[in-house]
C-alpha cells in the first residue's frame, strides 16, 4: 500500500506539542514551555519552568541507536553522581531518561537535561587551563565505569573511513583531492597507530566533542560542560587534540599561532593535573587535528540529506584541504 503522506528525512516538531505530550511526563512544579532553540546534529528545546531553565534534546531520526543513548545517559549520570560540572539528564516521574517520540519520519528519542551554568565566554588563558582540569577530571572519573560495549568507537574507522566515503561523491570532479585526502589518511593512521596503543588510559571514554562552544563557564571561570552526544571510547589525545584545532578558527597569523599554542599547552598542563600524558600521546595531540577535520567534512556532507547542498562548493572543499595542507606542514605531522 503506498502511503498517501510524502517521504520526509527530518520534521521539526512542535514545541507546545511536546509540551503536552513529553514535558508532562516530568514532576514540573508549573506548566513548562517548549520552544525550538536550535537545529544542528539534534534539536534542541528551551524548556522554562518557572524561574528554571532545562534544554530538551530531540535526537534526529536514525543519528543515534537506542542504546547509544542510554549509554550517553549512564555516563553522564555516573559523573553527575561524581559531583564533575556537567549538564546531566533529568528523570520522568517514573524514572525513565530517553522518551520515544514517533515523529513523522519514525521514531526519534528526546532526553531532558539540566541547563549549564554560565554561558559561552571569550576563549582565555586561564579558561584553557580551567577547561584541561575538567577533562581530565572527567576522563579518570569515567575510567571508573563499567565498560559499556553498546557505544560507538571513535577510532580510524569513525574518523576517517566512513568520512572519505561520505565525501567522495562530492569531490568526484576532483580526482587529485580525493586521492590527496585518501593518501594522507593512511599516512595518518599509520602515525597514529606508531604512537599510540588501543588500550586504556591511552584509549577510554572520550566526551568526542571538545570545542570551546560545549562548554560554559561561571563567573569565576569555572567551566560546565554539556553536549556528549559525540561521546564513545577513543584515543584521550583525540579528545584533547579537538580544543587546539578549534581554537583560533582559520586563522594562520603569526600572533593567531602564538595564541593557538600558549593556550593549548595551558589547556594540557591542566588536563595533566589529573592524568599524565605519555611523550606519545604529546606527540599525537598534533597528529589529530587533521584527522578532525576530515571527520568534520564527513559529517557536513553526510548530512547533506538535511541541512542542503548550497555550502558545497569548491571554495568550501578549498578551505577545508587548505586547513589540513597548512596544519601538517606547520606542525610537521608527517
Amino acid at each position: 500500500m503506498v502511503n498517501r503522506y510524502f517521504p520526509a528525512v527530518w520534521s521539526v516538531l512542535s514545541g507546545d506539542a511536546l509540551a503536552e505530550q513529553v514535558l508532562s511526563q516530568y514532576a514540573f512544579e508549573v506548566t513548562p514551555t517548549c520552544d525550538l532553540h536550535t537545529t544542528s546534529v539534534n534539536d534542541t528545546y528551551h524548556v522554562r519552568a518557572g524561574s528554571s531553565s532545562y534544554y530538551l534534546r530531540v535526537y534526529v531520526h536514525g543519528w543515534r541507536e537506542l542504546h547509544d543513548i542510554e549509554a550517553e545517559v549512564e555516563l553522564l549520570n555516573h559523573l553527575h553522581a561524581h559531583e564533575l560540572p556537567v549538564a546531566y539528564p533529568i528523570a520522568t516521574r517514573d524514572g525513565g531518561y530517553v522518551l520515544p517520540v514517533h515523529a513523522y519520519e519514525g521514531i526519534r528519542y528526546a532526553v531532558l537535561f539540566s541547563a549549564a551554568g554560565g554561558e559561552i565566554r571569550e576563549e582565555n588563558d586561564h579558561r584553557s587551563y580551567m577547561y584541561g582540569r575538567l577533562t581530565g577530571q572527567i576522563h579518570v572519573c569515567a575510567d571508573r565505569i563499567p565498560r559499556m560495549s553498546k557505544r560507538l568507537h571513535i577510532d580510524h574507522g569513525h574518523l576517517l573511513d566512513s568520512p572519505l566515503r561520505s565525501v567522495a561523491p562530492f569531490l568526484a570532479h576532483r580526482p587529485k583531492d580525493c586521492d590527496y585526502l585518501s593518501d594522507i589518511s593512511r599516512s595518518l593512521k599509520a602515525r597514529v597507530d606508531e604512537l599510540l596503543l588501543k588500550e586504556s588510559p591511552q584509549y577510554g571514554i572520550c566526551h568526542g566533542d571538545l570545542h570551546w562552544t560545549n562548554v560554559h563557564f561561571q563567573d569565576d571561570d569555572a567551566p560546565v560542560l554539556f553536549d556528549f552526544d559525540c561521546f564513545g571510547y577513543g584515543w584521550r589525545a583525540y579528545d584533547l587534540s579537538v580544543f587546539g584545532w578549534h581554537l583560533g578558527g582559520w586563522a594562520w597569523s603569526k600572533a593567531e599561532k602564538a595564541n593557538r599554542t600558549r593556550r593549548w599547552n595551558l589547556f594540557v598542563r591542566g588536563y595533566e593535573e589529573h592524568r599524565t600524558l605519555s611523550g606519545s600521546e604529546h606527540e599525537a595531540l598534533k597528529v589529530f587535528a587533521p584527522i578532525r577535520q576530515i571527520w568534520r567534512m564527513g559529517l557536513h556532507t553526510a548530512g547533506s540529506e538535511r541541512w542542503g547542498r548550497n555550502w558545497a562548493k569548491d571554495e568550501y572543499f578549498d578551505q577545508e584541504i587548505k586547513y589540513i595542507k597548512e596544519w601538517i606542514d606547520h606542525y610537521r605531522v608527517l
